[in-house]
C-alpha cells in the first residue's frame, strides 16, 4: 500500500521542474476537463474546505498530495485566499494525473 509520502512524490507537481511546462500541463488538465475528454468525479466546496486544499484533495483522493491540483482548478492563485463555498470542481482520475505528470517531466 502506498504511503502520503509516497503519493506525494508521484503527483507532485514539481516534478516538472521547467514552470512554462508546469503551466502548459494545468492548461492541459483544464482543457480536457472542460471539453470532456476526461473521466471527473464532481465535487462541491464544502463551508470547512474554502481554505484547504489539502483537505479537498484528501476527500477526493484519499491524500492531501493533490492540493496543488485543486488549486489549479479552482483557479486559486494565493493559498490565502479561500475557494468560495458551494463551488463546483470536477477531479480527473489519478491515472490520467499520473500520465501528465510523467508527459510533461520529460519535456
Amino acid at each position: 500500500m502506498q504511503t502520503t509520502s509516497d503519493k506525494k512524490k508521484l503527483y507532485s507537481d514539481q516534478l516538472i521542474e521547467d514552470v512554462m511546462l508546469r503551466g502548459r500541463m494545468y492548461r492541459e488538465i483544464i482543457a480536457d476537463i472542460r471539453a470532456g475528454n476526461i473521466n471527473t468525479t464532481p465535487h462541491t466546496v464544502a463551508l470547512d474546505e474554502v481554505s484547504r486544499a489539502d483537505l479537498i484533495s484528501y476527500r477526493v483522493y484519499k491524500t492531501p498530495a493533490l492540493e496543488w491540483l485543486v488549486d489549479v482548478l479552482a483557479h486559486r492563485e494565493d493559498k490565502r485566499d479561500n475557494i468560495e463555498a458551494n463551488t463546483k470542481l470536477k477531479f480527473p482520475e489519478l491515472a490520467y494525473i499520473r500520465q501528465m505528470i510523467i508527459k510533461y517531466s520529460k519535456g
